[in-house]
């Protein structure tokens, strides 16, 4: 598989977009889907809409059943019998479905379960503690607890794939 990576298409963005148009059903974006969202390019916004509608999760809550995009999803605490998902627009949905239908959703996404009562989403990572106490600290500012052996996990993730 070929890799393009682009860092500015100034001088090239009519020869992109003629490109983009004519390829878009055989591009597969791997990347930070927030930050390319923000763009101007209509093929590249369009081609994400795809992307996220694809990649939803089904979500029964108390009274509806919803489809929220996977990389929407910060993380997600369980607390006895309830699951609660926290999305990068701040706000909470409580599941009513045991916790074996979420993982095995979330097993084609980028989720790790940090310790009994939390999965994360790693994308949502913004630092990792580096003392002796075990947290990460995620995009909406909250900090999850992690144990060692996940902590040195998602470290050797980071410096494999980030540098």
């Amino acid at each position: 598989m070929d890799r393009v990576i682009i860092i500015d298409d100034a001088g090239i963005k009519e020869r992109l977009n003629k490109f983009l148009n004519e390829n878009k059903n055989n591009i597969r974006i791997d990347t930070d889907l927030e930050e390319l969202s923000m763009g101007e390019n209509t093929v590249i916004k369009e081609l994400l809409a795809k992307y996220e509608e694809k990649y939803k999760i089904k979500i029964q809550s108390k009274d509806t059943l919803q489809l929220i995009p996977a990389n929407d999803i910060v993380h997600i605490e369980i607390q006895d019998q309830h699951q609660f998902l926290y999305l990068s627009n701040n706000s909470t949905i409580e599941a009513k479905e045991p916790l074996l239908k979420f993982e095995k959703q979330l097993n084609r996404f980028p989720f790790l379960k940090t310790s009994p009562g939390f999965i994360i989403n790693i994308n949502h990572i913004t630092s990792i503690s580096q003392t002796d106490e075990n947290y990460i600290v995620m995009k909406t500012g909250e900090k999850i607890p992690v144990t060692k052996d996940k902590k040195r996990l998602i470290v050797h993730f980071i410096e494999k794939h980030l540098g």
